[in-house]
């Protein structure tokens, strides 16, 4: 059904959750969004079931675009209806008492039989905190559920003093016995959002503030600031709560979270300390400026900042502000000039591979065209052919003359050598260039000419005249000539 003042985004049906197990949260700095919470049937932990908007501060665009921004998927929206009852208002003071049994991580508080006050109730939460300097300046911190509901942090809020007002100074062994009015319990309850804790108080004075009104709770811890600023839910945030360690928890007029922690949440009144201490005042000790033992109060509005070398530096919040700022700007700086890197790192490659494709097109140009030109040169013409075949046939005449066997594949520098070999048996024509052996060769030559029956003295064949000798002899001049030709025109077929 539609609320009269305030519209609202259904999650999950109300069929799905177990009876009384739903309370409504105002979100800490979300101005004003409401979230109704509670316990799926067979679940411990709490789920989100609808939220809601109030018509005063958030349109119905304005509504969907905070869901959005959010990522927050809903069922069913409807929009706030014009009636002025707002019965969630009602239902909201409901949990703002200490003895509300709807809480099911409370348990009303009783007095026993020795007077002491005794139950369980919500001291913190997560959510978006806005603190505040002696100077007025403010600044809004993130408590985010990985810190809040970290087990090493809700360990710390066991068996801790439970202050009336916060003290000066962070609660010790040299002054608990003047502070302390009860303690908390040895377990810890928490759900999504809350954490809560047994309570006891044993101290008169304090049991009758509580009778009076006086219910709100709040922690007083320390923690390191993460200066980084973001968005949560929608709510900006300057710096981020880390490693919160609880010192104890106090009974303020105020809590910071609201009406949730009756006898319960963050002191609406706190002010910041230096060293990374958050210590949490109520109103009647905001003036006080005491700072002999070390300083818990920071009287001006210095703040600390973890530089990257692991030093703590305090300086004014603007430039605290300015600083985040810039190194959020340098970091987005080295990033792109990271990105920069990386893509000249690959157009480099991409251009040495290029490179390396253009000198082997270039070494298989240089290849072809060496072959071609040689291809040209030895592609003879007739004439030379024809004077290529006489200078052959003179060569094997010679060798014929010397009586040297005529091979087909026999080079005719080889047979020059051989010619010369017969006609000089001493020469050592080992390493000599063609120059050297065309000079003996031509010796040998005149030699021949000079013997013309050496060939017939050293060559005999039984039983065959000297006419057979000589036809043989032309014979094999005319079969190597043969053979030779046949070579020449094949090679030159070939292209070789």
């Amino acid at each position: 059904m539609p609320y009269p003042n305030f519209h609202s985004a259904r999650i999950k049906n109300p069929g799905e959750f177990q009876e009384k197990s739903f309370r409504t949260i105002l979100l800490p700095g979300s101005g004003g969004v409401k979230s109704i919470i509670g316990r799926l049937k067979g679940e411990t932990s709490t789920t989100v079931q609808a939220y809601r908007f109030p018509k005063g501060k958030f349109t119905v665009s304005q509504a969907k675009a905070w869901l959005k921004r959010n990522n927050v998927k809903y069922i069913s929206f409807e929009k706030a209806t014009n009636d002025s009852i707002d019965p969630i208002i009602n239902s909201v003071q409901r949990y703002d008492v200490m003895d509300d049994t709807n809480f099911f991580l409370t348990k009303t508080f009783k007095k026993d039989e020795n007077g002491f006050l005794n139950g369980d109730a919500i001291v913190t939460n997560i959510g978006v905190f806005t603190y505040k300097f002696q100077d007025g300046t403010i600044i809004r911190e993130l408590r985010c559920p990985e810190e809040v509901l970290h087990p090493d942090s809700l360990e710390t809020l066991k068996m801790k003093p439970i202050t009336n007002n916060h003290p000066k100074n962070l609660v010790t062994i040299d002054n608990i016995k003047e502070v302390q009015v009860g303690t908390t319990g040895s377990s810890v309850h928490s759900d999504a959002y809350a954490v809560a804790v047994p309570i006891s108080i044993q101290d008169r004075k304090t049991i009758d503030d509580i009778d009076n009104g006086k219910m709100s709770l709040s922690c007083g811890y320390k923690a390191d600031l993460e200066y980084i600023p973001g968005m949560w839910a929608g709510v900006e945030y300057d710096a981020i709560q880390r490693n919160i360690r609880y010192n104890h928890v106090a009974i303020v007029n105020r809590a910071r979270a609201g009406d949730l922690a009756k006898i319960r949440l963050d002191d609406n009144e706190a002010i910041l300390s230096n060293e990374n201490f958050i210590v949490f005042d109520d109103v009647d000790n905001t003036n006080n400026q005491n700072n002999n033992n070390g300083g818990v109060v920071m009287p001006d509005n210095l703040k600390t900042i973890k530089l990257d070398d692991g030093i703590d530096y305090r300086a004014d919040a603007e430039v605290i502000r300015e600083f985040t700022a810039l190194k959020k700007a340098l970091k987005k700086a080295d990033q792109v000039k990271i990105d920069y890197e990386n893509y000249k790192k690959d157009r480099e490659v991409e251009l040495s591979k290029l490179k390396a494709d253009l000198d082997t097109a270039n070494d298989k140009l240089k290849d072809t065209t060496e072959k071609i030109e040689k291809l040209e040169k030895e592609n003879l013409s007739d004439e030379a052919i024809q004077k290529a075949i006489e200078e052959r046939m003179l060569i094997v005449d010679q060798a014929v003359k010397a009586g040297i066997e005529v091979k087909k594949d026999i080079t005719n520098i080889d047979l020059k050598k051989a010619v010369v070999m017969k006609v000089f048996a001493r020469a050592d024509l080992k390493d000599k260039d063609d120059v050297y052996i065309d000079a003996r060769y031509d010796a040998a030559k005149e030699v021949l000419e000079d013997q013309p029956n050496l060939n017939n003295k050293k060559k005999v064949f039984a039983n065959n005249s000297q006419a057979r000798q000589d036809e043989d002899e032309e014979n094999i001049v005319k079969d190597a000539y043969s053979k030779y030709v046949e070579s020449l025109n094949n090679n030159w077929k070939e292209g070789k």
